[in-house]
């Protein structure tokens, strides 16, 4: 009986293995019908284009020997040709332009005489439009592109794509291809030329790759080896302090204070603080939590996206303006930066200018910022290494070789005025900034140490200044009164940023209205409102913030501006958003700040705070490596904004932690023992300055 069973099963395998064997003798034989009639098909036209291209001979046999190769279904060439994206991509009505390809699987084609290696071109095309781009060119401007003979015709495929043309400037038409590296990219190019030509589009640009070794130069070796002295020194450290070894050497003991990372993570999760600005904390990371927004709005690709037709959409919806604006984010960070400069000044000295070091105010906000940019600086330069994809290298490239020849002007703090265009890790114009500010308000605290009076209307008269001088640039440049995503020109991205976004003039408004506040707040001059007053201050910061962040609403369809009204609201907008923000700390640190002065001074954002500059610094590289690595494109919708930015808002402050706890509180430490070393040793009268990651310092 069970003999039989088993013939039975026998029986059905064989049956069933039989069937699977037809069906792929069967799908074999579809494949050689398919091969030929693919060679058939376009041999013939590429061996007309690359001799009209007149490309190498080199390059001409490689394209020969692939259709020979798809002939015999030879693995490499049907895996060659298969990586090709389709032209034009699906989904082109809709906004979907770019269609990347199998970068990975064209990369990884193995080599041989016949072809050389697989090798990888980006091509960027486009529709013809109107040159050059109009300075104040909108998403919402049409474009008179349409022949005469369509313009009626309403059922025509081209009319949709005309009436969204203005997109164009944006977009490219982006395909990734797969041909043997025996094409040079010279030889890629005149093929690309000679085809788009036919079809009545331009060659922005082409790039190719080809699968190679990494390689290590100097500045990367200086890197791997300060990355592995810091976890070496934190792993000892951290183990001898684990285990209670201390050897009676003082040295040793600083060195485990220094490095030891439960140390460390305790000074970082400890919730005693100062309450007298304990708002700030929340401030300071919700305030970091916008500019993590705007930088995964602005610093992406409209390429990378499918269906861009409805960016616009997205874009302009009111209720996600304030979000969007992320232009005044980092004011908030000028603000704070302000109140403190004066604040812990007046702390140290209690206003008397005989203890007032000008020394130590330099020295101590340099050391502050400087160790740790640095190193964030040294390790962005391992980078290239660590990725790679269809635009990695055209997204990456750029910024390194920028860094490798104006690195340092970060270490002066001039990167935002030398050579702009330039800037070696564009966020770092931030850090430039700042420090420009300190060195600005060194004459005004001076003065205020020896005249209250005096210093106080230095300062009023610095925020008049700033915000003149920011209406005559924005005058004569003839700037948007406000900034609007949907209008991403090359005249804003290069010109405005440059020189006005990125300089001292629009921000040193916030900073020294946080100057004159902090100064208030040292003096405790303050007045408890009754809770009627207390409301109708409320009422009037939340409609302030309101006007200043919602001010794109009127701009974002492209309506036409007044030089003169540009010049009177951009700074007009700043001086109000500063206003609204010194009077929400000024409400919540006298008390009349209710459930949101709770909300910002939760205990749990406490960390979260001290960790902003480390997670400002780094979150450049989450964003760098989401956009280098796309091997596919994001769907235009909320949900996936969404989830973009939560991802990057968890892979910053991972990374800001272990930047943190790695090197930026091992930096303090030391810089802590030196400055006490010095101050015993001379016996220094001047008030000393502790650095900490959360007393002087705006991030």
């Amino acid at each position: 009986m069970t003999f039989n069973k088993s013939l039975c099963i026998a029986s059905i395998v064989d049956n069933h293995n039989h069937n699977e064997y037809k069906l792929w003798e069967k799908f074999y034989n579809y494949s050689k019908v398919w091969s030929k009639d693919y060679v058939k098909t376009h041999q013939n036209k590429w061996q007309t284009l690359a001799k009209e291209a007149n490309v190498s001979v080199d390059c001409r046999k490689a394209i020969n020997s692939v259709f020979d190769g798809i002939g015999r279904l030879d693995d490499w060439a049907v895996q060659m040709i298969n990586s090709w994206a389709k032209f034009p991509p699906n989904g082109a009505f809709d906004g979907t332009f770019t269609d990347l390809g199998a970068y990975d699987q064209c990369l990884a084609i193995d080599g041989n005489k016949l072809i050389g290696k697989g090798q990888y071109c980006l091509l960027d095309l486009s529709l013809p439009l109107p040159q050059p781009m109009p300075i104040h060119h909108n998403l919402f401007h049409p474009i008179d592109v349409l022949l005469n003979e369509l313009i009626n015709n309403t059922n025509n495929a081209l009319v949709k794509i005309s009436k969204n043309a203005s997109i164009l400037y944006w977009l490219a038409l982006r395909v990734g291809i797969c041909t043997p590296n025996k094409c040079t990219l010279s030889d890629i190019k005149l093929l690309t030329k000679r085809e788009s030509s036919l079809m009545g589009l331009n060659v922005r640009k082409i790039r190719c790759e080809i699968k190679t070794e990494i390689k290590f130069n100097s500045t990367q070796l200086v890197a791997l080896f300060t990355i592995f002295t810091f976890i070496l020194c934190s792993t000892i450290a951290s183990i001898c302090g684990f285990l209670h070894i201390y050897y009676n050497k003082t040295w040793f003991r600083n060195f485990v204070k220094i490095f030891s990372l439960k140390i460390n993570f305790d000074k970082l999760i400890t919730v005693k603080t100062s309450q007298e600005l304990s708002c700030i904390h929340g401030i300071r990371f919700f305030t970091l939590i916008w500019i993590i927004y705007g930088h995964t709005v602005l610093w992406n690709d409209f390429n990378l996206f499918g269906r861009t037709l409805n960016i616009k959409q997205h874009l302009t919806n009111p209720i996600l303006q304030p979000i969007f604006n992320a232009g005044n984010s980092v004011d908030t960070f000028f603000l704070i930066s302000g109140i403190l400069t004066s604040y812990i000044t007046y702390k140290l000295t209690n206003g008397d200018s005989t203890k007032f070091n000008g020394f130590a105010y330099f020295i101590t906000r340099y050391l502050r910022l400087t160790p740790q940019m640095a190193i964030f600086m040294l390790i962005s330069f391992l980078i290239p290494l660590i990725g790679s994809g269809p635009i990695w290298h055209e997204f990456i490239d750029p910024v390194m070789d920028k860094c490798y020849n104006n690195f340092w002007q970060n270490f002066i703090f001039l990167q935002n005025i030398i050579d702009v265009e330039n800037m070696c890790l564009l966020h770092t114009w931030y850090l430039a900034v700042d420090m420009q500010m300190h060195w600005m308000s060194f004459i005004i605290i001076v003065v205020m140490l020896r005249s209250v009076r005096l210093g106080l209307w230095l300062s009023i008269l610095a925020i008049i200044g700033f915000y003149t001088s920011t209406a005559i640039v924005t005058f004569i440049n003839d700037f948007p009164p406000v900034y609007t995503n949907t209008g991403r020109t090359e005249f804003y991205v290069n010109v405005f940023t440059n020189v006005l976004y990125f300089r001292p003039t629009p921000h040193g408004i916030s900073f020294f209205v946080g100057f004159v506040l902090g100064y208030y707040i040292y003096t405790n001059r303050f007045v408890k409102l009754s809770k009627m007053s207390s409301f109708i201050a409320w009422i009037a910061v939340i409609i302030g913030f309101e006007i200043t962040l919602s001010d794109t609403i009127f701009y974002n369809y492209g309506q036409p501006f007044n030089k003169y009204i540009s010049a009177v609201v951009f700074p007009s907008s700043r001086l109000l958003y500063a206003v609204c923000l010194a009077a929400t700390i000024w409400l919540c640190i006298t008390g009349n700040g209710g459930f949101i002065n709770k909300f910002l001074s939760c205990k749990i954002l406490v960390p979260f705070a001290r960790l902003t500059y480390c997670t400002f610094l780094v979150h450049a590289w989450s964003i760098y490596a989401f956009i280098g690595t796309r091997r596919y494109l994001i769907d235009t919708t909320m949900y996936s904004t969404l989830t973009i930015f939560l991802q990057h808002i968890c892979v910053s402050y991972t990374l800001g932690l272990v930047f943190s706890l790695l090197f930026e509180y091992p930096v303090i430490n030391l810089l802590n023992i030196w400055l006490k070393y010095i101050k015993d040793k001379r016996n220094e009268k001047y008030a000393s300055i502790e650095m900490r990651t959360d007393n002087n310092m705006n991030l």
